[in-house]
């Protein structure tokens, strides 16, 4: 079985996931501020695109 292809994919149609390699993580402030730390991926809409790279970050929410 090819996970991301049979079961993600199609599950992100209904849901935005985010993917994280080993090493990601994320804060959640005070404030209730989400920044994502390292390489991650949103895979939407049967489709997966990187929304952050290895030493920098991203606000997410």
């Amino acid at each position: 079985m090819r996970v991301v292809e049979d079961i993600v994919f199609p599950d992100s149609f209904h849901h935005e996931i985010i993917a994280m390699n080993n090493g990601t993580f994320i804060v959640v402030d005070e404030n209730g501020k989400h920044t994502l730390f390292g390489e991650a991926y949103r895979i939407k809409e049967g489709k997966m695109e990187q929304i952050c790279q290895n030493g920098s970050s991203v606000v997410l929410k």
